[in-house]
């Protein structure tokens, strides 16, 4: 099936209503706090994910609690990822609106870094292969105040994940 960015943003519209309702009927108990999964696995010492070929798409939001982006967690805990890719505004955030950081190598890690702004998936798939990655973590925030850069990242990375079966 192929979905156009304005039928993805339709079928997102439609669906988060549902999810509101079932989330809201599942809730936590208010006074435990939510750990992010993040969080949870920076806790493990990214257990969960060593011997893997990791991929990480994400930008400045990518933090843990402490602040710490979790690409520089894995790496002081001993999982260093294949690789990292950068949205819109880059991995670390130099570029402007509409720019990009184009592809380096990471100069706090020493990980390559690929500029996935505006790749289609196809595009994408590709520098996944080339980076030899086998499993994708995506970890940015998307506070809406761009109505669908992230979100449309997400899934076009979604769909360069399934065409490598990362």
């Amino acid at each position: 099936m192929s979905l156009n960015r304005r039928g993805f943003l339709a079928a997102s519209a439609l669906t988060t209503p549902l999810l509101a309702g079932s989330a809201t009927q599942a809730a936590a108990d208010p006074a435990e706090p939510v750990v992010p999964g993040a969080d949870q696995l920076a806790a493990q010492g990214w257990r969960r994910l060593a011997g893997r070929r990791i991929g990480v798409l994400s930008n400045p939001t990518g933090v843990l609690a402490s602040l710490d982006h979790i690409v520089d967690s894995m790496v002081a805990a001993g999982v260093r990822p294949s690789a990292a890719f950068g949205p819109e505004h880059g991995f670390r955030g130099s570029a402007q609106a509409g720019g990009s950081e184009g592809d380096y190598v990471d100069p706090h890690t020493g990980i390559p870094v690929y500029d996935a702004y505006g790749a289609s998936a196809d595009k994408l798939a590709g520098m996944f292969t080339k980076a030899g990655v086998d499993l994708i973590v995506f970890d940015i925030a998307d506070v809406g105040a761009r109505f669908y850069t992230y979100i449309w990242t997400l899934y076009t990375a979604m769909a360069a994940a399934a065409k490598v079966g990362a």
